[in-house]
C-alpha cells in the first residue's frame, strides 16, 4: 500500500511539472483546454473499452457479461 501511494504520488508530481511546462510553453489557456481535451479522450477511449469487455460472454458460463 505504501509503495502504491509513493507511486500515485510521484506520477501526480511529474504530471504537475510537464502541465507547468506546457502552460509555459503555449500559454496557460491552450494547456488547459488541452489537458481537458486528453481527459475526455482517455474517458471515451476507457468507455469503449469497456462495453467491448461487457459484451463478451463469461469464459465459465457462456452468458453475457452484465
Amino acid at each position: 500500500m505504501t509503495v502504491l501511494s509513493a507511486g500515485l504520488m510521484t506520477v501526480r508530481g511529474v504530471g504537475m511539472a510537464l502541465a507547468g511546462v506546457a502552460a509555459q510553453t503555449v500559454g496557460v489557456r491552450t494547456a488547459v483546454a488541452g489537458a481537458g481535451v486528453a481527459g475526455v479522450l482517455c474517458c471515451c477511449v476507457l468507455a469503449v473499452a469497456a462495453r467491448a469487455t461487457a459484451r463478451r460472454p463469461k469464459a465459465e458460463t457462456g452468458l453475457p457479461g452484465i
